[in-house]
């Protein structure tokens, strides 16, 4: 009695074509993503310093309303009691703006002439 064995199929071949694809198309969706993340970010970092901007410059203008204020107070106080009241009770001051010092030269060393001998420093004996 013979015993037949089945044949066994052959294997297709495998493919690499699917999970490469696949992994691929995955990278570039997350890709584009990124930059679709990063381009968001850029524009709202412009329009945050854009309004920054805009709040530095509205500084600037209080400070120079704030300061014409005070000198028109302290010229008032001169003439005007209720004015030089003001200035009392709220110590105000003006001290002008001093100018930077000239700004001094890095100095030298003093170069000294160093006594005659043999290169190297070596003495004779």
């Amino acid at each position: 009695m013979s015993v037949t064995r089945p044949t066994p199929s052959p294997q297709p071949a495998l493919n690499a074509f699917w999970p490469l694809l696949l992994l691929g198309v995955s990278l570039g969706i997350i890709l584009v993503w990124n930059v679709i993340l990063g381009t968001r970010e850029f524009y709202a970092a412009r329009s945050m310093n854009d309004r920054l901007g805009e709040g530095l410059r509205q500084a600037a203008q209080t400070e120079e309303n704030v300061k014409a204020l005070f000198m028109d107070l302290l010229t008032l106080s001169a003439t005007d009691p209720e004015a030089k009241a003001l200035v009392e009770k709220y110590n105000v001051r003006y001290t002008p703006p001093t100018a930077p010092a000239p700004a001094t030269p890095p100095r030298q060393p003093a170069v000294t002439a160093a006594p005659a001998g043999p290169p190297g420093g070596a003495t004779a004996r």
